[in-house]
């Protein structure tokens, strides 16, 4: 099995020892993912706009590895305020169409305006049996 590395050339993944995704023929692995607008580098303040972005930069990842949001069958989200869960959850509400499994975190992030950050597991090809 080869794995190949899919990076978006921020200075996170350049200066440590960190990859945006590894993939392979079939497994895609995206690391923890954040609301930033990497064309930009700006982070929105509101909890709902920073999960809407860190899921198209998640969908972005995906999509450069040969996967998609459909095919995720598992993730791992941290939201950084508990009272900023229910925006965060209602924008993630159908991100999914296989209906993945889910670990909900509440946990500082690297920075205090962080508010989301998002980790996913998919699988090519992989459809959920409700799907």
């Amino acid at each position: 099995m080869e794995w190949n590395r899919y990076s978006t050339g921020s200075d996170f993944e350049r200066n440590y020892s960190y990859s945006r995704a590894l993939h392979d023929d079939e497994w895609v692995f995206v690391s923890g993912t954040t609301g930033f607008d990497y064309a930009t580098m700006e982070l929105a303040d509101d909890p709902g706009e920073q999960a809407r972005q860190t899921l198209r930069n998640v969908a972005g990842a995906l999509e450069e590895c040969g996967s998609s949001l459909a095919e995720v069958y598992g993730y791992l989200l941290i939201v950084s305020d508990r009272a900023d869960v229910p925006a965060v959850l209602d924008v993630l509400a159908n991100a999914f169409p296989g209906k993945p499994t889910g670990t909900l975190m509440i946990a500082e992030l690297l920075e205090e305006r962080i508010k989301v950050e998002l980790e996913v597991r998919a699988r090519k090809g992989w459809r959920s049996p409700t799907s």
